[in-house]
């Protein structure tokens, strides 16, 4: 059984024809080894994390320059 994942929604308005952004990010947090599910929206992103990986993972985003609104 899984534990309690928490999600990061990104700070930014994704333009309809935006390619590789999910790509980018996946691949930077498996070279982290973090396991992630992401919920694209129409214009908004979200990703899932375990919970005893958030900071890691926020941590890893941030030195990749992203910027986030929510982690909860």
């Amino acid at each position: 059984v899984e534990g309690y994942f928490r999600r990061i929604t990104f700070d930014v308005a994704l333009p309809y024809d935006l390619i590789g952004f999910a790509a980018h990010i996946s691949t930077l947090l498996a070279n982290q080894n973090i396991s992630i599910l992401l919920y694209s929206a129409y214009s908004t992103d979200h990703l899932f994390v375990r919970e005893e990986d958030l900071d890691s993972a926020v941590e890893a985003l941030e030195k990749d320059g992203m910027t986030y609104c929510k982690r909860d």
